[in-house]
């Protein structure tokens, strides 16, 4: 009786350390990491959605490069998984083609002082990016080893857990997660919005444009899954 005891305790002993081990390299990993984003006047302008529970991460870049009668807008989304210390390998997605454009994760995101840095090359970029991020310039875009390296000052720290891009023609808000709770206000194609929270169906979100902010509920279904 004696010997089942120590060896119960011994293999409850082992299974802590495990769990314990999985928990610890859980919280490293996403350790440093948080949802925020860049002031709204920024040249490129930064957003990334952070989920702590699943080590998710998901991210919008959008650039512009301003001549005499005209605007050039470079823009992007990201999305990767914190599993070790350090750097995280990210997939660029083309906003316009809606998919994503590296066969392998060539581009980086890391945490540093004040913000975020993101490494990429300039051949897994959509079209255009490369010669808009070369106009923005050092300080924050620092050409090097044949890519960009976008470094941005985070100064809103955000309460959403992620990043979402329309992509239903109209994306009605609702009050609640309820078809009879539709709202006037809708989104359109192209719209980056943030995600509060999830629920089976529906997403409860934040749009910001300039000073406005709308809130509400819309359906998953409107959104492009990434």
């Amino acid at each position: 009786m004696k010997n089942f005891q120590r060896k119960n305790m011994k293999n409850s002993g082992v299974l802590f350390f495990v769990l314990f081990i999985v928990f610890f390299n859980s919280v490293i990993a996403g350790d440093g990491f948080y949802s925020g984003r860049s002031s709204a006047f920024e040249n490129p302008f930064f957003a990334i959605g952070f989920n702590n529970k699943i080590n998710n991460l998901i991210g919008y870049v959008s650039a512009i490069r301003t001549s005499p009668g005209n605007t050039d807008e470079c823009k992007f989304m990201f999305k990767g998984k914190v599993s070790e210390v350090g750097g995280v390998p990210v997939d660029i997605i083309d906003i316009e083609s809606k998919v994503d454009i590296l066969k392998k994760r060539v581009a980086r995101l890391s945490v540093v002082q004040g913000g975020y840095k993101l490494n990429v090359s300039k051949d897994n970029l959509p079209t255009d990016c490369d010669w808009i991020l070369s106009f923005v310039g050092e300080p924050i875009v620092i050409e090097k080893d044949g890519g960009f390296e976008i470094k941005i000052e985070i100064t809103d720290r955000g309460d959403w857990i992620s990043m979402a891009l329309i992509s239903g023609k109209k994306t009605f808000f609702y009050s609640s997660p309820d078809e009879k709770s539709k709202q006037k206000s809708y989104l359109i194609p192209g719209d980056v919005v943030y995600v509060i929270e999830e629920y089976p169906g529906w997403l409860f979100v934040k749009y910001l444009r300039r000073k406005k902010i709308t809130v509400g509920w819309i359906k998953q279904e409107d959104t492009q899954p990434f």
